[in-house]
């Protein structure tokens, strides 16, 4: 499992609208976005169960962080901002 790559999927969305493809659906943007959220969770996942591997502390609890961490980092992209939830 990896990460989708923006530097892949930003510009070929892109070629792929200026071709006509999809545009009247919005399936160029809704496949930008969804990478994004794919991002999120799977570099949120991946911190959680590192944390959780090599943690002293319950893996519950670093589980929950990672859970936590997902659920901010969403309602900020749903909300539009660009900000550190941890601030």
């Amino acid at each position: 499992l990896a990460a989708v790559s923006p530097a892949v999927v930003v510009p070929s969305m892109l070629r792929i609208s200026k071709w006509g493809y999809g545009v009247r659906s919005g399936v160029p943007t809704v496949v930008i976005a969804a990478s994004a959220i794919d991002d999120v969770y799977a570099i949120t996942g991946f911190g959680a169960f590192i944390s959780a591997a090599f943690s002293k502390e319950l893996k519950v609890v670093a589980l929950e962080y990672g859970k936590k961490q997902s659920h901010n980092w969403m309602n900020m992209a749903k909300k539009g901002k660009n900000a550190n939830p941890n601030q």
